[in-house]
């Protein structure tokens, strides 16, 4: 293992971290220590790499490791974002994506907890979220801390950067900011409620209204995006909803008559009648393939060609009956045969309600 130099040093008046290359040489560098406050020496002579020494006391050993854990904070805040890693849950998973901040804050004290980034964003409703970011080099998140963030329910991401720099002298910038806001690796959450927690209440929520209906007219108007909207629909029939005939016969309607359309419809449309195939589906699920799987054929035969639709379907219902939804029994069985369906299809394909004449 290479001997680790210390390149950054912070700023005696200002506070702010600096660069080896930012300051003159000697003890005109006006910079201390990041881990024990002592006085730096900038050495940037023509044999030796460019970098700091302390000036009257001996070499402390978390230098390096405190340069690496401030310049990162330095650096979300700079950037105003950071890459998020894939999210699994029992009902739900997300993608990896970078997020952007509208606001990050170093060190911010929370009652007796302090995130080393408290970092502001918006979601896709609209509203304004926390993500705690901590900084992960060689003293990870303890178990007592990580309960408390989860009892909270805290937003929150440990990243660890102790394998980045472990083979070289020198903190390269370049690196870690790449490192930071490009790659999801080495990164993983503490506490995610935005996943199986908000979809398990928003699902709950949904079948105390008892009008999915209403749901997919307000999903097909939103930018809600489809994977969420779908962990809702597997989400709610796995907590035992089952859909009143009426409504089954609506969705049912819709589905029949705009398959020959699918190719033509505008994103919004088709994942809307994507994922009211996928309650179709979890309905007969819920109520055993057994009874059921000839009413499964036929649906299959109106979407045979579209083979993405089937693949995806065939899992999530699969999914449905893995997590217990098939104990629940509806009242009474869904039908085929539609008469005078409740709601019908616009020209737009949204639904609207059936004016009586």
């Amino acid at each position: 293992m290479p001997l680790h130099l210390v390149t950054y040093g912070i700023d005696k008046l200002s506070g702010s971290l600096r660069n080896i290359e930012e300051v003159p040489s000697g003890l005109a560098c006006n910079c201390i220590c990041p881990k024990c406050g002592s006085v730096l020496e900038a050495h940037k002579g023509n044999i030796q790499r460019h970098h700091f020494q302390h000036h009257s006391v001996a070499e402390c050993k978390g230098a390096f490791e405190s340069q690496i854990h401030l310049l990162s904070k330095a650096i979300i805040e700079e950037n105003k974002a950071l890459m998020l890693p894939i999210y699994s849950g029992r009902f739900c998973s997300f993608p990896q994506k970078q997020e952007n901040f509208s606001d990050v804050f170093q060190e911010c004290a929370q009652d007796d907890l302090q995130p080393d980034c408290l970092c502001k964003y918006q979601d896709e409703y609209g509203n304004v979220q926390t993500l705690w970011v901590e900084i992960f080099y060689s003293h990870a998140v303890d178990d007592d801390k990580a309960r408390k963030i989860q009892e909270r329910h805290i937003t929150c991401l440990e990243i660890d950067v102790s394998q980045l720099f472990k083979d070289t002298e020198t903190i390269d910038k370049n690196t870690l900011t790449d490192f930071l806001l490009n790659n999801p690796n080495n990164r993983h959450w503490i506490n995610y409620p935005q996943g199986d927690e908000q979809v398990l209440a928003e699902a709950e929520e949904i079948r105390k209204q008892g009008n999915i209906i209403h749901f997919l007219k307000k999903y097909s108007n939103t930018d809600i995006s489809t994977d969420r909207f779908q962990s809702l629909i597997y989400c709610l029939f796995s907590m035992g909803y089952t859909l009143p005939q009426k409504d089954y016969n609506s969705i049912y309607i819709f589905v029949k008559k705009h398959l020959s359309d699918y190719q033509s419809f505008n994103p919004i449309i088709k994942r809307c009648y994507v994922s009211a195939v996928q309650i179709l589906f979890c309905q007969l699920a819920v109520t055993s393939f057994a009874n059921n799987n000839e009413k499964i054929q036929l649906l299959k035969s109106y979407c045979f060609n579209r083979k993405d639709i089937i693949n995806a379907l065939d899992q999530r219902v699969n999914t449905v009956i893995a997590l217990g939804a098939r104990q629940y029994r509806p009242q009474s069985s869904p039908v085929i045969k539609i008469k005078q369906p409740q709601y019908i299809v616009d020209k737009k394909g949204r639904f609207v309600k059936r004016r009586r004449l």
